[in-house]
């Protein structure tokens, strides 16, 4: 399966020395690409940052002009997304082709303002493991997803329904969506209700994604992970090296999301 690595980058604070280039280090040591959505303001306030993650290889995606949710009507999305837009340009020489919602906060007039505005891709919706929240439901010892009997009827439902797949699908005219799986490094260390695991327990981190990984292979799935540049980086960049280590070992390939959007539009044509 294709799996891609992405964390999204808010205010543009992370260290370039101790934060971003032990990053772009470790992905050219795995020969693994990345998708970084970047805030335009944060793009515009740290413009030498974010050169040198492009410089290095990085896909840099929207995520939009300030860190507040995208809702409300089309026409008011499309003029912040033409904001994000023109501030990329100005910056970068270059709009990017794809989209992640602050907060993952959106509702339905994103997709026909990104399908208006040019975009390919949108990665803002989230995808779940139907398998790890039942486990959770029933083991007391399985700590790395806490789902209770409350909420699994609607997990249940999302199930059903295809809306928590893996599965690459169109939500606007040239527009497809590449969900990104729930369980992220937020989840893992500071989420209030999450496992918030400490330096000793990071293993949990890459064995719940590579467990997802061999769970979806062969089911025309994607697995979108995101770990973002400052909380990943430097002290849980292992979290990183060892999940692509073991994953590039099981044949599992690794993309941008620019090119699992782009794939997805040739096996459509």
């Amino acid at each position: 399966m294709q799996i891609a690595l992405t964390g999204d980058i808010d205010d543009g604070l992370e260290d370039l020395a101790s934060c971003l280039r032990p990053l772009c280090e470790m992905l050219n040591s795995c020969n693994v690409p990345m998708s970084i959505p970047v805030v335009a303001s944060a793009l515009e306030n740290s413009p030498r940052k974010i050169g040198f993650l492009a410089e290095h290889g990085i896909e840099i995606a929207g995520h939009g002009d300030v860190h507040h949710p995208f809702v409300g009507p089309v026409d008011l999305q499309r003029r912040r997304l033409r904001a994000m837009s023109d501030a990329f340009e100005k910056t970068l020489g270059t709009s990017p082709l794809g989209f992640r919602a602050p907060y993952l906060a959106h509702d339905q007039n994103l997709y026909a303002a990104l399908s208006l505005e040019g975009f390919r891709y949108d990665s803002s919706r989230t995808s779940h493991d139907f398998w790890l929240r039942t486990r959770s439901l029933f083991s007391r010892r399985h700590t790395s997803f806490r789902e209770t009997f409350r909420t699994y009827p609607r997990t249940l439902i999302r199930q059903v329904s295809g809306r928590a797949s893996a599965r690459p699908y169109p939500v606007a005219p040239r527009v497809v969506e590449l969900p990104v799986f729930e369980l992220d490094d937020w989840f893992f260390f500071e989420y209030a209700k999450g496992p918030k695991l400490g330096s000793s327990e990071l293993e949990i981190v890459s064995d719940t994604w590579m467990n997802t990984a061999r769970r979806l292979d062969g089911r025309d799935r994607v697995l979108v992970i995101q770990a973002h540049p400052k909380r990943i980086s430097p002290a849980r960049l292992r979290v990183l090296e060892e999940f692509v280590a073991q994953a590039k070992s099981e044949g599992h390939r690794f993309a941008t999301l620019r090119e699992l959007a782009r794939s997805y539009e040739r096996l459509a044509m």
